[in-house]
């Protein structure tokens, strides 16, 4: 069995961010998502979250 020493539900932008933050980290990560799209439902609605428009600003 893998182990990991995190594990995200979820593939939206801040769950892409966390995970290769994690894994500069030399983190063991696994990102698990139930849609068939990857990257979650903003990214294919349309809708910017406040967060990436945030770390965008800064």
């Amino acid at each position: 069995m893998t182990q990991y020493e995190l594990v995200i539900v979820g593939s939206g932008p801040t769950s892409r961010s966390v995970a290769m933050q994690a894994r500069k980290l030399k983190r063991r990560v696994s990102v698990v998502e139930s849609s068939a799209r990857v990257e979650g439902i903003s990214v294919h609605s349309g809708i910017i979250p406040s967060n990436e428009l945030t770390a965008v600003k800064n």
